[in-house]
Formats: C-alpha cells, sequence, structure tokens
C-alpha cells in the first residue's frame, strides 16, 4: 500500500501513478510525516488532474492536519499578544519562529489555494461547496488571505467566483475596511455575502460613512432590520453623522468626506510617535536620542497641520451635509427607532457630534426624539461652552436647514 509520503512525492512530480497512489490510500484525508495533504502539495505545484481527482471527494475539502489543542491554544493566546496578529506574512514568521517551522497552520484546501494564489484550484474548491468561512489558526479566512496574497486582484476573482459557484461569505472588518476604498469592490461583497445581521450591519455602516444615498437606500430596501444594524462599533447613523470609519480607516478620501470629525480630532494617525527601533538602538547618546524623537514630533506636527488646515469649497460641504441628513431620514424611514440607537450608540457620541461643530445634525436629531444626553463619562470632555452649544442648538425648532 502507498503512504502518504510517497503518494505526495508522486504528486509533486506530476506523475501519471499519482492518482493510482491516491486510490490505493485508506483515505486521502490524511497528512505526511511533514503534515502536507495531498491537497496542499496538488495546490503548491499545480497538479489539476490531483486537484480535479480530491474536489470529488467531499472528504477532503475540509481536512487540516490535526493540532493539538494545547499547542493551538498556546498559538493562539501568543498571536493574540504580538504585533503580527493582523499582518499574514508576519503571523506566518512569528508562529515559524516562535513554534518551528512545521507548526499546522489549520488551513484548509481553500485556504491554502488562497495563499498560493491558486486560481484553478479556488474555482474548482468553491465549485466543490468548500467553506468558505473556514479560518486558519491564526483567525485568517479565504478573503483576507487573497487580500494579504494578491491584493485587489485576487480579491476580486475570490468574491466574483463565490458568486459564481453559489457560494456566500462571511464579512469582516479587515475585509470592509480593505473593500471600503473601491465601491465597485464593495457591491461585489453585497451580492456574495450572506444575508444576515453582521453582514448587513457591516455593508450598511461602510455605505453610511461614505454617504453613497443610492447604496444606503438599495440596502435598506432588501428588507434589512436597522436597529439590528446597530452596535456600539459599527453604528449607521454615527456613519451618516460623522463618517468615523473612513477616518479610522484611513480611507484615501477621509479629509473630503469625513473633513468636519478630522478637524475636530486631527489626522488618525497623529497621535502616534513612530521612531525605528534600529535607530534608537544606535544612537550613541542622550542628545541623538532626543533629536531622533524631536524629528518624529515636527513629523507628527507637519501631518497634524496638514488635515487641519485642509478646506473645502462651500458648495461640497453643502452636498455633503445633504447627504447626512438625506441619509438619517432613510434610516429613520426604514424604522430606525431613536432610543435603541442611543442605547447602541458609540463612546462619546454626543461629545464628538458637538465637537464636528455642525449643528444641522444636532438639530435633525434632536426633532427626531434624540435625547441627545451626554453619558455620565462624557461630561469631562465638554465645556461650559459646548454644553451652551449643544442645548442651543438640539432645543432650536426642527427645519431643513439648507432650505430644500
Amino acid at each position: 500500500m502507498y503512504q502518504a509520503d510517497a503518494v505526495n512525492d508522486l504528486i509533486s512530480k506530476h506523475s501519471a501513478e499519482a492518482i493510482r497512489g491516491l486510490q490505493a490510500l485508506a483515505t486521502c484525508a490524511v497528512s505526511d510525516s511533514r503534515l502536507r495533504t495531498p491537497f496542499d502539495v496538488a495546490i503548491d505545484c499545480d497538479n489539476r488532474e490531483v486537484i480535479d481527482y480530491l474536489c470529488g471527494d467531499k472528504s477532503c475539502l475540509e481536512y487540516r492536519p490535526d493540532i493539538d489543542k494545547t499547542l493551538r491554544k498556546t498559538v493562539k493566546q501568543a498571536l493574540l499578544h504580538s504585533s503580527a496578529n493582523d499582518a499574514l506574512e508576519q503571523a506566518e514568521a512569528f508562529i515559524e519562529a516562535t513554534f518551528g517551522a512545521e507548526t499546522p497552520l489549520e488551513r484548509t484546501p481553500l485556504l491554502q489555494a488562497c495563499r498560493y494564489n491558486n486560481r484553478y484550484a479556488i474555482a474548482k474548491l468553491l465549485s466543490a461547496k468548500a467553506d468558505s468561512s473556514a479560518k486558519d489558526i491564526a483567525g485568517f479566512t479565504a478573503l483576507d488571505i487573497c487580500r494579504a496574497v494578491g491584493g485587489d486582484d485576487l480579491f476580486r476573482f475570490y468574491i466574483a467566483t463565490c458568486i459564481e459557484a453559489g457560494v456566500r461569505v462571511t464579512l469582516s472588518e479587515k475585509v470592509i475596511a480593505h473593500a471600503i476604498h473601491d465601491t465597485g469592490m464593495l457591491a461585489l461583497l453585497g451580492d456574495a455575502c450572506k444575508p444576515g445581521v453582521v453582514n448587513h450591519r457591516l455593508l450598511l455602516s461602510a455605505y453610511c460613512s461614505l454617504l453613497d444615498v443610492a447604496q444606503v437606500q438599495q440596502l435598506l430596501n432588501s428588507g434589512i432590520d436597522v436597529n439590528k444594524c446597530m452596535s456600539p462599533q459599527y453604528h449607521p447613523l454615527f456613519e451618516a453623522c460623522t463618517s468615523y470609519l473612513l477616518w479610522e480607516w484611513r480611507h484615501p478620501r477621509f479629509p473630503e468626506l469625513a473633513h468636519a470629525y478630522t478637524n475636530a480630532f486631527g489626522h488618525p494617525g497623529g497621535t502616534v510617535i513612530q521612531v525605528d527601533n534600529d535607530l534608537i538602538a544606535n544612537a550613541e547618546s542622550l542628545d541623538d536620542l532626543g533629536k531622533l524623537f524631536g524629528d518624529a514630533f515636527g513629523q507628527q506636527k507637519a501631518v497634524q497641520d496638514s488635515v487641519r488646515d485642509s478646506t473645502l469649497a462651500p458648495e461640497v460641504l453643502e452636498a455633503q451635509l445633504r447627504n447626512r441628513l438625506e441619509i438619517i431620514d432613510l434610516l429613520l424611514d426604514a424604522g430606525l427607532d431613536p432610543p435603541t440607537a442611543e442605547k447602541k450608540r458609540p463612546d462619546l457620541f454626543v461629545s464628538r457630534l458637538v465637537a464636528m461643530k455642525q449643528p444641522e445634525l444636532l438639530q435633525k436629531l434632536a426633532a427626531h426624539g434624540f435625547t441627545l444626553e451626554p453619558a455620565d463619562y462624557e461630561d469631562v470632555f465638554l465645556d461650559e461652552e459646548e454644553r451652551a452649544y449643544l442645548i442651543e442648538w438640539s432645543s432650536k425648532p426642527s427645519a431643513d436647514p439648507l432650505g430644500a
């Protein structure tokens, strides 16, 4: 009988005996002495005959080598407390350096196909209905891996292939943060994602942040429950007012679309002082260190000044405000409940709106039953002038401030 090592060797050499070897195995859901499955090897060397054969064996579609439960827990905890948990190659390098090169990454064939940018295997596996929601030991999904390995091109290919194969995908913050810079890609994700509160919440928050009135309308018309789409982290109403996600994720257009928020709070990276560790290690004196950090502070100030000094034409600002007010109306018309929205609001909701100095938004919310009461912990962020500003504008009669 063939052993897994011998069969994998045949697969890697594209031998005509590879299929016969697979047939001779007790099961194809097996790994060799290096913890490589036949699928792993076939994907790596692009042996399409073997890929086709294995896609017909359902026991192989989700198989991944076993890993000791204690080791799995240790790896996950180590990643959680490392700086490598968000970047694919850094996570892989961290695991290899810390636990050894043979540590299983718990990748299904689909995850492996994405990692090796093997589009033939991706298409075949999705057609065979491989699980698109699987995650590896570091928590990366197929979409995450495609984004990291192949950028927009592979990311789009994967989504389009899912749609063609009738496979639904699960969204994540990483995926939305990557797709939000391209409305076409975001629309593809909307077509491919599984119906559900989490996916709808992410998409609706993204479109509200982009001030995309048409897409917000389309999503709301699909019958989603807008109140279930509210959470402190992803809050469509807050996004409609602030475009905070664009600011947080440093969208290329955040200085424009999140203009008021940026003017109030500066650049999203402006509070971080970055100095290369190698430069610090090579500093020969305290004066050298002082110069390094002085230069870093200067760079930070330049970043902050670049966004704080930016201006937009009055007609652009007016158009943005119209879109914000229109999206708020759409959310309310779709059944948004003000008490629910306030209960699920993000931290510092009121103080951040006040800091933006867009009184029309305060008027609109107050007119529709929002109390706009600052949370207890927000008091320290509101001085007397800001409290007076909040009271003044949230108590004025409702009217379209732009005269529409």
